[in-house]
């Protein structure tokens, strides 16, 4: 990403490009960053696209071999033609050898390091891997993003905002814009304003209603399943999500018994310091044995609704009933 930023900041561009990684919404940024700064556009006889896998690589080798009309530079992008699940020995041949009039952008979901095509395009042009940002990469982003539109925020409200908005940094930029917009005329971004605007993604309305359930809260945890399947999430996937977070309970729990602290835990399992806290009050009513019951229970009820032993729907509601029922309801 830095390279691609300074090629252009400086106006210098290489002859090769490829963007590729999970993070989908950073690499359309910089390839839409970079197109624009390279002057390509749709229309312009000396800017071709390719997309699909169905591109080929004698096209992509003709168009890049055909001089400019009345311009510098021609610029080619392959967008999304999967080039690394097969060998393309001759496009890798090609690319020693690439013109000085062409810019050429491949830009693809995932990239093998290992293959001849990636080794020449590191050697002979720009290879920027686009991944997923941590907690601290996302916190920044939220920053930099708010400050642009001179908003701040509080720490605690940030890691608020995270939990609900989740990691997709697509979903996360839709959600600033909401509040920027909510917020206009107004400085500080408060929880009260993330509560009103923000709309949680699926698997924080999960934690919600397994939370409602800790809580022996039956009558919330059940009208939390039924705005899911208003969502028309299906059943089963709520079944799997709830399964899942009840794993991550037992893992926390287990972690707990063990004498880590809420930091050690957050880092031994990947997940934001902000999800343990937010958890322990539903780690701290069920025992490990009891969080191991639950969820090799839903393994149970998932195969006995493939099955046809178990309706999809009756499934979600007896655990629900059951787990957020007293002690004595946990024992068969």
């Amino acid at each position: 990403m830095k390279r691609i930023a300074e090629d252009i900041k400086s106006g210098e561009f290489n002859k090769l490009y490829l963007l590729f990684g999970e993070e989908a919404y950073l690499r359309k940024l910089y390839l839409s960053r970079l197109l624009t700064a390279l002057g390509a556009e749709e229309g312009d006889m000396n800017f071709t696209r390719f997309s699909g896998r169905n591109t080929k690589e004698d096209d992509i080798i003709s168009i890049c071999d055909t001089m400019p009309f009345f311009a510098e530079r021609r610029v080619v992008l392959v967008d999304g033609a999967e080039l690394f699940k097969e060998k393309h020995e001759k496009l890798t041949e090609y690319l020693k050898e690439l013109p000085d009039f062409v810019t050429l952008i491949l830009n693809e979901e995932s990239a093998d390091k290992r293959s001849r095509l990636y080794k020449e395009i590191a050697k002979n042009g720009c290879a920027a891997e686009f991944v997923p940002l941590d907690e601290k990469g996302l916190s920044d982003w939220v920053l930099r993003r708010l400050g642009k539109d001179h908003k701040k925020i509080r720490k605690s409200t940030l890691e608020r905002f995270l939990s609900t908005a989740g990691n997709d940094l697509s979903y996360i930029n839709n959600e600033v814009d909401k509040l920027v917009s909510y917020t206009e005329g107004r400085e500080e971004i408060t929880a009260e304003d993330i509560q009103a605007v923000c709309s949680p993604v699926i698997e924080n309305k999960i934690f919600e209603l397994v939370s409602a359930t800790a809580e022996g809260d039956r009558k919330k945890a059940l009208e939390k399943y039924d705005d899911l399947l208003v969502l028309k999430e299906p059943p089963m996937r709520i079944l799997y999500l709830i399964a899942k977070q009840f794993d991550r309970l037992m893992n926390i729990r287990e972690l707990q018994e063990k004498g880590l602290g809420q930091a050690a835990i957050a880092d031994q399992l990947k997940i934001k310091p902000y999800a343990v806290k937010m958890s322990m009050p539903a780690v701290r009513r069920y025992s490990l044995a009891e969080l191991r019951e639950a969820v090799e229970e839903m393994v149970r009820y998932e195969t006995d609704v493939k099955t046809g032993m178990l309706d999809e729907r009756l499934s979600v509601e007896l655990i629900i009933l059951k787990y957020s029922g007293t002690k004595k309801d946990f024992v068969r």
